[in-house]
């Protein structure tokens, strides 16, 4: 399976409510965040998404590219299964810092970072199923040549 990020970001991607803070809200369908702050991480010496686990209420990831982001919220194990999209993709890296429901699961967890996704950044994705090349091994004529 492969996600197409079809639409990413607007020019307010990078906007928050004036607070710094603001709820997903009562209008969104399924479980959500109750508070959320999405923004752009420092610079680092150390580039790596840390985090992704819910601790208490509190649920932080840091300094996460918008493909860690899509791999961690679809459950894609491979982001070369991601395609389409800006190029900043890969490059340009945000924290989150929110707080869940209480006893909210692991799935949960990916609805509402979905949710979020598709409200602060307006990401909107596509599944799709592509034909692949691949390299079939398989017994030639006659009988194998291997010895013991």
């Amino acid at each position: 399976m492969r996600l197409g990020a079809l639409a990413l970001l607007s020019a307010t991607a990078f906007g928050q409510s004036s607070t710094g803070q603001s709820s997903i809200g009562p209008s969104s369908i399924g479980p959500s965040f109750d508070l959320a702050d999405v923004h752009a991480s420092a610079r680092v010496a150390n580039p790596y998404m840390t985090g992704g686990a819910l601790r208490g209420r509190r649920y932080d990831l840091r300094n996460a590219t918008m493909l860690d982001l899509i791999q961690t919220a679809y459950g894609v194990d491979d982001n070369s299964k991601i395609i389409g999209g800006p190029n900043w993709l890969n490059t340009d890296r945000f924290d989150i810092a929110a707080e869940a429901p209480q006893s909210t699961s692991g799935d949960d967890l990916k609805v509402m970072l979905k949710a979020l996704l598709a409200e602060r950044f307006k990401l909107v994705v596509h599944n799709d199923t592509r034909p692949l090349t691949a390299f079939v091994l398989s017994l030639g004529k006659g009988k194998p040549k291997l010895k013991e």
